[in-house]
């Protein structure tokens, strides 16, 4: 066997060129099919199989692609194996640079069933940076024809979107638009009605709604964001508005995906094809009110909430959230409907500077730490799994051989490929899980380097910023859950912290 067949990885991934009228799942397990056969007729040893089961371009947006290049970067694989050179990447120059780089500086090859692909060769690595140039200027040419199109059929009163709760699909003539669904519009119906009629605020109207049994848009029950996107939607006024947001891409791991309202001069705005649910007088009584009731607010890509990305609910384990109540009192909320009360941010603030001053305490007192005994049994974890690992890798070595002698049949083969595989990357992933657990073992000097971190926090605590607050948290605390009993005002409240010490 070459040496460059004897660790390969599978990397599938669907894309616009497939059959659209299959699911993601149809296509990605032809493929590996399709991939199974061309490794068994070229005596190729896979031992790790990568599906890209979400969609999105950019290369982080694509997380089996991000841990596909970590592994690769670890030299965990000889190859790389795929349909097509374009299912590695074509959004960008700079992601396709980024993979093909990966994979050229851990020397793995790429493999398709129409060629070897080796990027030490000249020759290989220009053809395949060709493939990717010419991929993306067809990936180009799709999206331009595609938003073209929309925005004509929009023009002319087309719903070309998601399907908005409320409605189902239907078409006129050619042209894609919406139904109302008795049942629901109903709820749609009673939502303006509470919000305007009777003044009632989003939050409460979710509960009820809960409470009669209604599922909300994507299923489980109303929440008070769940409402207010419903009140804010032209949609039921009988508009359809294009090009209202616009989206801003991930760049790198740790980014999220944005969406950023545009000015409204660059709003397209036409009279549906469908059926409205409430009056346009109805809809703007309800934008007035939301607007009174809350100051309109933009990303800005500052973070206002010093205990972002830390704290979440015990109950749940949803993330808690800052927002303005009706006397702009900065409060957390558990944005599930009914679960824990809120509270006042300053209140949450008080309770985490006691905890932190008790941890500085205790930091300077007892500096130093004495070694875990779950360190020596997590090594012996740890030399279990290694040494299974290896009878695997040995049995897996000799499934070409079975083949050749008539032992194992083509299916049987498969069957039994698949099945070491998967206990591979078990035992892979457990050692790499053992290996983080070790990591946390923290040596007396890691601990004692937090103080500093701790005292420029509480020192400064009334002149920091959020943002540089959130930051410095989040070197101290790994995870922080808020819970509160009873629904009155002033019930006590307990917030767990965990220290990342």
């Amino acid at each position: 066997m070459d040496e460059y067949k004897s660790r390969v990885a599978v990397y599938l991934r669907k894309s616009r060129a497939d059959n659209p009228d299959e699911t993601i799942d149809e296509t990605l397990t032809r493929h590996q099919n399709l991939l199974m056969e061309y490794a068994v007729k070229h005596d190729i040893t896979i031992v790790a199989v990568y599906k890209e089961v979400v969609s999105g371009d950019g290369l982080f947006t694509r997380p089996e692609m991000i841990r596909l290049l970590n592994d690769v970067e670890n030299e965990s694989y000889t190859a790389v194996m795929c349909v097509d050179i374009d299912r590695l990447g074509r959004s960008s120059t700079k992601d396709s640079g980024i993979i093909m780089e990966t994979l050229k500086d851990a020397g793995c090859l790429i493999i398709t069933p129409e060629k070897t692909y080796d990027l030490e060769n000249d020759v290989d690595e220009m053809t395949v940076e060709l493939k990717t140039f010419f991929a993306r200027q067809e990936l180009k040419s799709i999206r331009k024809r595609l938003r073209r199109g929309m925005e004509e059929a929009m023009k002319q009163g087309a719903h070309v979107g998601d399907i908005p709760y409320g409605y189902k699909r239907t078409w006129i003539g050619k042209l894609p638009t919406l139904e109302p669904i008795p049942e629901t519009a109903a709820v749609v119906k009673m939502i303006y009605d509470w919000y305007t009629d009777e003044k009632i605020g989003a939050h409460t109207i979710a509960a009820r709604l809960t409470r009669l049994g209604y599922a909300a848009p994507g299923g489980g029950d109303f929440s008070r964001s769940s409402v207010r996107m419903i009140l804010h939607n032209p949609i039921y006024k009988g508009s359809i508005v294009w090009n209202k947001k616009h989206v801003v891409r991930k760049r790198k791991p740790g980014d999220k995906w944005r969406n950023v309202e545009n000015d409204e001069s660059k709003w397209l705005v036409a009279k549906g094809l469908h059926e409205p649910i409430i009056s346009e007088e109805q809809f703007e009584e309800a934008q007035r009110i939301l607007e009174s009731r809350t100051p309109k607010t933009r990303f800005t890509g500052i973070v206002k909430n010093p205990l972002s990305g830390l704290i979440y609910c015990a109950n749940c384990g949803t993330a808690i959230t800052r927002q303005l109540d009706r006397f702009h009192t900065e409060r957390m909320y558990c944005t599930k409907t009914g679960c824990t009360r809120s509270v006042k941010l300053s209140e949450l603030e008080e309770v985490l500077k006691e905890q932190l001053h008790e941890l500085l305490t205790e930091l300077k007192m007892k500096p130093e730490i004495t070694p875990k005994p779950k360190t020596e049994r997590l090594k012996d974890q740890k030399k279990a799994i290694e040494k299974q690992l290896t009878t695997i890798r040995s049995q897996r070595n000799r499934l070409h051989d079975l083949l050749e002698q008539g032992v194992y049949t083509v299916d049987t083969f498969m069957e039994r490929q698949k099945e070491l595989t998967e206990r591979e990357i078990a035992a892979e992933k457990e050692i790499k899980e053992i290996d983080k657990k070790l990591k946390k073992q923290i040596e007396p000097k890691e601990r004692i380097n937090l103080i500093p971190t701790i005292e420029e926090v509480l020192n400064k605590w009334d002149v920091l910023s959020p943002t540089d607050k959130n930051k410095l948290l989040k070197n101290i605390i790994e995870r922080m859950e808020y819970h509160r009993e009873g629904t009155k005002h002033g019930t006590p409240f307990d917030l767990s912290i965990t220290w990342r010490v």
